[in-house]
């Protein structure tokens, strides 16, 4: 399959680092940013480019945070430890994360993401309630509720794990391999399912519980 978007590498080249900064900072793991930001671009390439840089860089975060979303629904994730996160980021035993900086990595991913956003890629809160599909009173929310100063030193510290030329070269390969777009939507329709189950779970309960009240009622 042939990369849809007309202007990809040069899309690649200016937000690969970011990307992958932002998939780290949501999972805290090396690991899952790699794969989720080689999906992120995945996704990318197989759209047309929206029309303006700015709705590229939005639209392309939106795709971001859907991988993440994916990474989440398709397995239950435990909360990474403090320790887990220092060895993630490199820390020494001479080292270690502040409080302050423990405080971010340790909120909800939508939180780090709408933070990420807003502190370090810059988008308004418009932009951040369209990639997060939130309302724009909620990504307020999310950007403002922290009084501590965003530790944007150790966000710059988290280098993707492969190079520029490394990541081009592994998506090239896949679109060349795979058909890409009927790969997404698989994976779209069977995040869709994902996040489902999890409501016609909630209404089971809810049924059984209302159930349960008419019977000793009776």
């Amino acid at each position: 399959m042939a990369i849809q978007h007309s202007d990809f590498d040069t899309l690649l080249e200016n937000w690969y680092s970011r990307v992958y900064q932002f998939c780290f900072l949501v999972t805290t793991q090396s690991s899952a940013a790699d794969d989720l930001t080689f999906q992120t671009f995945l996704y990318a390439g197989s759209e047309p480019a929206p029309d303006t840089k700015e709705a590229q860089s939005v639209r392309l975060f939106a795709l971001a945070w859907k991988s993440c979303e994916d990474y989440f629904y398709r397995k239950m994730r435990k909360r990474s430890s403090r320790e887990s996160v220092e060895k993630e980021w490199g820390f020494s035993s001479e080292s270690s994360i502040s409080d302050e900086e423990w405080n971010v990595l340790n909120s909800s991913p939508s939180k780090k993401a709408a933070w990420y956003l807003s502190q370090t890629a810059d988008f308004s809160s418009q932009d951040i309630a369209q990639i997060l599909g939130c309302s724009v009173s909620h990504a307020q929310q999310m950007t403002g509720d922290h009084s501590l100063p965003y530790p944007a030193a150790l966000i710059e510290k988290i280098p993707p794990k492969e190079s520029f030329d490394e990541m081009s070269d592994r998506i090239y390969l896949r679109f060349e391999q795979r058909n890409v777009g009927l790969e997404n939507k698989l994976r779209n329709f069977r995040l869709f399912w994902d996040k489902a189950v999890i409501w016609i779970a909630l209404a089971i309960v809810v049924l059984f519980a209302a159930a349960a009240f008419y019977t000793a009622a009776i």
